[in-house]
């Protein structure tokens, strides 16, 4: 079975207007999600789209779907063409949003977490991809890593002391172990990274998949960058990102030779960044 079936197992393909739509099949039959009332849409149907900010490339909206007597809260992505050497590119290579779809599943079976996939949506001519969205279940009650850390540097308690720096370490540690098992994260900011803290424990999503990749063997480089990516928040103190960084250590220990090497990388990347 090729590696595309297998990531469509529990999805049901349907067409809508010219568009093949990909729909989890565990979806409509789902209980998780937020009690409907007498008040809320009738079933079956959804609530008006709420555009939320993005890039200039794509498009998203909040909405939320009514069936039986839970209401879903999802998002949706829309792809958009950065250019027209962009659209024919993407006539013969995978869309975004199928990316990010293989990438999402790609994720999971090597235990880490990004929002549920609802459905993919991909508008194809004859045999060529085009372009297409991705229905995504919201996250509840998570944050992103930027919001998480914005608390803590406004308190001053020990408490939330306490609570930065736990957060930091479990950040460090997840990302060690997503490169230990060989991948990148195409934009690894805080923004792109939402987490929910359980009775002290983290918990961590990633967002904004379509360029995440399973490797080989990791390529320093793109190592490197993602650590970069990280890091860049001007507030976390050089103690704090030494935490973050012997955390990651400690779950890639087949880098250990090259931690002196690979920090000073670091540092003089966030350097460089921060003085554009």
């Amino acid at each position: 079975m090729t590696c595309f079936a297998r990531h469509y197992r529990g999805f049901y393909r349907t067409r809508v207007k010219g568009w093949s739509l990909y729909v989890s099949e565990s979806f409509a039959g789902a209980n998780s999600g937020c009690k409907a009332t007498a008040s809320d849409i009738v079933d079956g149907m959804r609530g008006p789209f709420k555009r939320v900010p993005a890039s200039q490339f794509a498009k998203v909206f909040e909405c939320t779907i009514r069936f039986g007597s839970v209401c879903h809260d999802l998002f949706m992505k829309e792809y958009l063409y950065r250019s027209v050497w962009d659209f024919v590119k993407h006539l013969i290579r995978p869309s975004r949003a199928r990316r990010a779809f293989d990438a999402s599943i790609m994720l999971a079976e090597n235990g880490l977490s990004s929002p549920e996939i609802i459905a993919l949506g991909r508008a194809k001519y004859g045999s060529l991809s085009s372009a297409g969205f991705v229905l995504t279940r919201k996250v509840q009650d998570a944050r992103t890593i930027y919001a998480c850390l914005a608390d803590n540097w406004r308190a001053s308690s020990v408490k939330s002391l306490r609570q930065r720096r736990t957060l930091i370490r479990a950040l460090g540690g997840q990302i060690g172990r997503m490169h230990s098992v060989q991948i990148s994260h195409g934009d690894l900011r805080t923004g792109n990274i939402l987490a929910e803290e359980t009775n002290g424990n983290w918990n961590f999503c990633f967002l904004d998949n379509e360029r995440t990749r399973k490797h080989r063997a990791l390529p320093m480089r793109l190592r490197i960058k993602n650590l970069v990516q990280i890091s860049l928040i001007e507030e976390v103190t050089r103690t704090d990102r030494l935490r973050f960084f012997l955390a990651y250590m400690d779950e890639d220990r087949s880098i250990r030779k090259d931690s002196r090497t690979i920090l000073q990388k670091v540092v003089a990347g966030i350097e460089m960044r921060m003085r554009k």
